[in-house]
């Protein structure tokens, strides 16, 4: 009867993930070990082979399945721990010796070789797809940096004939119509700029600026969409711009996935809802976010 065990680093335990063998059931496939325990746990902590020649006078041998009068425990390693324990149980004692627990070993070392392609694989396919969204991101931040001159090309003319029609001697409505489209203008080239910043390829070194500042641009590409879902984003800052040595991109990126995350914490169909930015110095933190 043979079985495999894996440790399971986050509780300390042996679990079974697979058998072989008549007689195994699910109450039997769920019986653990802790590490230390018995034949199989001594081989997890100790990461040596143990050959039990007979249960009943080894005191090494934990009687968790009464059947047993031999066992046989060789360690997998996957680079320098131990990943899991191979077992073979006997029902006779001496059922084991040195050429079987060899014999094991080897076994035991192209379990390991097989296991350590497949992770090994799984990590080259989880840097293809981090490669692939770079990719991704690149090209959006080109078509994002593309889409924001295009829009400014227009504005700035909108802007130009607006101050000169504020110039001339229209009547208060026509004023008044004139300092709209200034302003609103104007609001477009701020959001404009946001976006020229944000899809700028990110500067390898680090850049001393003011955290306020950093914090208006990026909330300002988020205002618009916020509002269209009844959310409310508050934005509280401290009277002090706090110098910060960061990566502009980097903060960027981080304060607007927790302003995406407020918003589905939030949910659709909310009319009251508040997100809450605020910049503070709390120790090493200086941005807080609060979500109501």
């Amino acid at each position: 009867l043979a079985r495999f065990r894996k440790l399971d680093e986050a509780s300390g335990a042996l679990v079974i993930t697979s058998t072989h063998g008549p007689d195994w059931t699910e109450e039997k496939a769920c019986c653990r070990l802790k590490v230390g325990e018995g034949v199989t746990g001594r081989v997890a902590q100790t990461g040596i082979p143990y050959l039990c020649r007979d249960a009943v006078r080894d005191p090494a041998y934990y009687p968790l399945f009464d059947y047993v009068r031999s066992e046989l425990a060789v360690p997998v390693f996957v680079g320098e721990k131990v990943w899991g324990i191979i077992n073979i149980d006997g029902l006779r004692p001496h059922a084991f010796d040195n050429d079987t627990l060899n014999t094991l070993s080897v076994f035991a070392e192209l379990i390991a070789f097989a296991i350590t392609l497949q992770l090994e694989l799984k990590e080259h396919q989880r840097l293809q797809q981090q490669l692939v969204q770079q990719e991704k991101l690149a090209s959006l931040g080109e078509t994002i940096a593309g889409l924001a001159h295009e829009i400014n090309n227009p504005v700035t003319a909108i802007l130009g004939h607006a101050a000169l029609l504020q110039l001339g001697r229209g009547g208060a409505e026509d004023r008044q119509a004139v300092n709209a489209i200034l302003a609103e203008s104007r609001r477009i080239s701020e959001l404009v700029r946001n976006l020229l910043a944000f899809s700028r390829r990110e500067s390898v070194q680090r850049e001393i600026v003011g955290l306020n500042d950093l914090v208006t641009r990026t909330c300002g590409m988020r205002a618009y969409a916020l509002r269209l879902t009844s959310i409310r984003l508050d934005i509280e800052l401290d009277p002090v711009s706090y110098p910060v040595q960061v990566r502009p991109h980097q903060v960027q990126q981080v304060l607007l996935n927790l302003i995406n995350n407020a918003e589905q914490a939030i949910g659709p169909g909310r009319s009251d809802g508040v997100i809450r930015i605020s910049t503070a110095r709390h120790g090493e933190m200086v941005i807080d976010v609060d979500v109501r």
